[in-house]
């Protein structure tokens, strides 16, 4: 995410997005999750009608490893999937994302319901693209920049939507107190800034290296353009999972992926307190940015040793970071300062 976006959702300064004055997004939100939904499949439908001459009939619909057509449906029969399956993913996550009560798990499930519509649309548009003018389906190339393009659309249109799922205000995760003093602190003469990687565990490294060989592996055997794509997801997919932490007294704590892309922050005036713990990534389902169903986020890569970070509003934040001690005293040192500030 942008640096100028925490990511709780709210603006720099605390504010909410307009519109969210009943504390659930307001209008603007139902407005996008319901434009997601309703406004790709339209286009697609009215675009679909007036091409229709120049398709052949059947149309392609699904295209094997090496990019040769494989199934076939009538253009109503492709539009018509293309419909129900953006109402069958698309409507339940954007509900959700509208009733679920943790902000952050608010945050991805809106995300989801305002990409995946745009993505399955955009690809199945491509797809059709891809049949102008053909004399059979069986000769239509794969729609590959449809898969490209619509994941970058999708993403872009669901960190908008995700934008206007309003956060509890900057005062409402304030901490009211400094940490308890019997919580660590950074002695004399240590450096109050900290940052240490978060360690990956043995399993979750061979498991990315296994899923970016296996993406390089369908790309070499797809075509060049395919190729290109997967090799695009299997870097970020290994980037991502390359996280540091860092503690400033004058940011407080913020996660950053392969040192650039800040995913989260905890600004050093909502510190309640910062404590040594154990983490188990099955307790968060799984590896990375988690949210449990409690509304904890977890930022897990191993089981083990983890700082345990409380804001104000008493929401938890669990990092699994070697020496947490001083990783807890860092924060609760940077909790202090602000409060004396």
């Amino acid at each position: 995410m942008p640096d100028r976006l925490p990511p709780d959702g709210a603006s720099p300064d605390g504010a909410r997005p307009d519109g969210a004055r009943d504390g659930r997004g307001g209008p603007a939100l139902v407005a996008a999750l319901v434009g997601a939904v309703v406004v790709p499949v339209a286009a697609l439908a009215l675009w679909a009608s007036r091409v229709a001459d120049r398709l052949p009939d059947p149309v392609a619909t699904h295209w094997g490893l090496g990019g040769t057509a494989d199934g076939f449906a009538s253009l109503g029969g492709a539009v018509g999937l293309a419909a129900g399956l953006v109402v069958l993913l698309g409507v339940p996550f954007a509900l959700a994302g509208w009733f679920a009560r943790p902000v952050p798990l608010r945050r991805c499930l809106a995300a989801l319901g305002a990409a995946l519509p745009v993505w399955l649309v955009l690809l199945v548009g491509d797809s059709l693209r891809t049949q102008l003018d053909l004399p059979t389906a069986a000769a239509a190339p794969s729609p590959t920049w449809g898969l490209f393009v619509g994941t970058t659309v999708g993403v872009f249109v669901g960190v908008m939507v995700a934008r206007l799922v309003p956060a509890p205000s900057s005062e409402a995760r304030r901490a009211s107190a400094p940490p308890p003093t019997d919580l660590p602190r950074l002695g004399p003469g240590h450096a109050r800034p900290w940052s240490a990687p978060l360690p990956r565990s043995r399993a979750m490294t061979w498991v990315l290296g296994l899923a970016a060989a296996v993406l390089m592996a369908i790309g070499a055997v797809a075509g060049l353009a395919m190729f290109i794509f997967l090799a695009v997801l299997a870097a970020a997919l290994v980037g991502a999972s390359l996280l540091r932490m860092t503690v400033t007294a004058e940011d407080g704590l913020v996660v950053r992926a392969a040192g650039l892309v800040p995913l989260l922050r905890i600004r050093p005036d909502e510190i309640a307190s910062a404590s040594v713990t154990e983490a188990d990534p099955y307790e968060f389902g799984g590896w990375g940015i988690r949210i449990d169903l409690d509304g904890r986020v977890g930022v897990v890569t191993r089981r083990g040793e983890a700082v345990r970070v409380v804001r104000g509003d008493d929401s938890e934040v669990v990092l699994t970071v070697d020496d947490a001690a001083t990783a807890a005293a860092s924060l609760n040192s940077a909790a202090d300062r602000a409060h004396r500030a």
